[in-house]
């Protein structure tokens, strides 16, 4: 003879969870997470970019204001940066995101009577390209 069992002593007897309801629910955290880290670093990436294109249209900036100031002698700083750090225009030699120092030379200017300043970054890849390749130039 069979004994019924009350909905009450079913319910009691499957309490908890099984091992594949927990696999798969430990399977679809993980593919969330990975996905998440995977946009996270393309974000971070960028981020580093745009960091790099201020930081070095600042550093024009502040070459030109260097230039135009009578106590620099109306003139670019040959020292390139460490000049400027020396003379307290600037607190530091500048660094990049990837931790390279940022480069500058001088080009003529659009209406080619003047030179005028022109700083880029090394970019992701590190190799100075002298404002080419993936180096970030200011503007």
């Amino acid at each position: 003879m069979r004994i019924r069992r009350s909905h009450a002593q079913q319910s009691r007897r499957r309490r908890g969870f099984t091992l594949m309801e927990l696999l798969v629910v430990v399977a679809i955290l993980l593919i969330l997470a990975g996905s998440s880290i995977l946009a996270y670093r393309a974000i971070f990436a960028e981020s580093k970019v745009s960091i790099a294109k201020t930081t070095a249209t600042n550093l024009k900036n502040q070459l030109e204001a260097y230039a135009m100031s009578p106590v620099s002698g109306m003139r670019y700083p040959e020292g390139g940066f460490e000049e400027m750090v020396m003379r307290g225009y600037l607190n530091k030699i500048p660094i990049d995101p990837w931790g390279q120092p940022y480069q500058w030379s001088l080009v003529p200017s659009p209406d080619g009577l003047s030179m005028t300043a022109v700083v880029w970054s090394c970019g992701p890849n590190m190799i100075n390209e002298n404002g080419g390749g993936d180096d970030i130039v200011s503007e």
